[in-house]
């Protein structure tokens, strides 16, 4: 039983900490990550399905059209959010359907947050 309680206390240790690292802004997103939206990708690399060039313009452009935020400020801030969880390790991007749709998914690391965010 003290084992299962030691356990159960580093995750949520470890959760804590990485909260506290990221802004409210990015903890709003990936709380969100229910309603994040698939985007187009034209030039990507991938290996399997996950893609590993660049997507964070695609995804923070579709993410902010899906909220009805045209203002280019807010969508430079809302990439710079998205910029942190994926410099985290927290998402990552996947291919999906055909060959230039894709998703954004919270990565398993990731998931350990969502218990306190939602």
């Amino acid at each position: 039983m003290n084992t299962d309680f030691e356990s159960l206390f580093e995750q949520h240790k470890y959760a804590l900490a990485q909260i506290e690292k990221l802004s409210p802004q990015a903890l709003t997103i990936l709380s969100d990550y229910q309603h994040w939206p698939g985007f187009k990708i034209n030039n990507y690399s991938a290996t399997g399905s996950k893609i590993s060039s660049e997507w964070l313009k695609e995804f923070a452009d579709s993410y902010s059209y899906s909220k009805n935020i045209i203002n280019p400020e807010i969508i430079e801030r809302i990439a710079h959010s998205i910029s942190e969880l994926i410099n985290s390790r927290f998402i990552e991007a996947h291919l999906s359907g055909d060959e230039y749709s894709a998703n954004c998914r919270v990565t398993r690391i990731g998931k350990v947050l969502l218990p306190y965010l939602v």
